[in-house]
């Protein structure tokens, strides 16, 4: 109950502040798909808080890392390549490897004044180690499921104002998995959905405060969960770089189970 009221403050506070913006910059986001984004170099790391009852049956953090290139030729395109990589620092037995490698593209097919719409796509290769398994316990699930190409398309509308920006998407992760654990088909989908909101705080016009919600709903799955997540967040960025920080909280099980909070510090590079 504590955690959940902290972090409602912290939404308050972020979120209570005049608006005075001055530029049309887009914010950025944690998770939520970003459609058209400058070209950049981004680096993500988080800790946080591991559940006593997860995978190393003690007190600690567990260590996300993401290494990502964005490239956008043009407005309307942009073409991508991730690296993630996840482990454990606690009191049980911990570990830490790579994640499943992933390239994407995505494409804004129409655009009006203040709203546009985009398709994308992403492909993860099976490259995924046992020792990330705490990675499945965050909101990039699809990179740690090991042995297993996927292929997630995916829709995103986003709604643009000088002051305001909010992003929806929704899509579908194919998995193909190159072996057959028991009670799993060769071939298992997942369904999606990620929304976020950022709105330009008072002060510089380089400052936004971000509130983000996603999950996944299997569907095919052996035990077809629905797994939620969601996070406040603040940033700085210009043309040249972004920096931010942003809490990512599991909301249900079985993610709940293994983490009860991430914190996620992003720094970019653009050019």
């Amino acid at each position: 109950m504590y955690k959940h009221s902290m972090m409602v403050g912290v939404f308050l506070f972020l979120f209570s502040t005049t608006l005075l913006a001055q530029n049309q910059a887009k914010p950025e986001f944690a998770w939520v798909p970003e459609v058209g984004a400058q070209s950049s170099f981004v680096a993500q790391l988080g800790g946080g808080m591991l559940d006593q009852s997860g995978v190393t049956g003690s007190h600690g953090t567990p260590i996300f890392v993401l290494i990502k290139a964005n490239y956008s030729p043009n407005e309307y395109t942009s073409l991508m390549i991730d690296l993630p990589m996840a482990g454990t620092w606690s009191g049980g037995k911990d570990d830490f490897g790579i994640g499943n490698i992933s390239i994407g593209a995505n494409y804004k097919i129409w655009k009006s004044e203040n709203v546009f719409g985009a398709i994308g796509a992403n492909f993860t290769f099976p490259t995924s180690q046992n020792e990330s398994f705490i990675g499945g316990a965050t909101r990039n699930f699809i990179a740690f499921v090991n042995d297993q190409y996927a292929i997630s398309p995916y829709f995103n509308l986003t709604f643009a104002q000088r002051k305001l920006v909010a992003s929806f998407d929704i899509g579908v992760n194919e998995q193909i998995l190159t072996t057959q654990p028991a009670g799993f088909d060769k071939l298992e989908t997942t369904v999606f959905y990620d929304a976020g909101l950022a709105m330009a705080m008072n002060g510089p016009a380089d400052f936004w405060a971000t509130l983000e919600f996603g999950g996944y709903s299997n569907i095919t799955y052996p035990s077809n969960d629905t797994v939620l997540f969601a996070g406040p967040g603040i940033r700085y960025q210009d043309d040249e770089k972004s920096y931010g920080l942003h809490l990512q909280a599991p909301l249900s099980s079985p993610a709940r189970d293994q983490i009860n909070l991430l914190l996620l510090a992003d720094v970019r590079f653009k050019f």
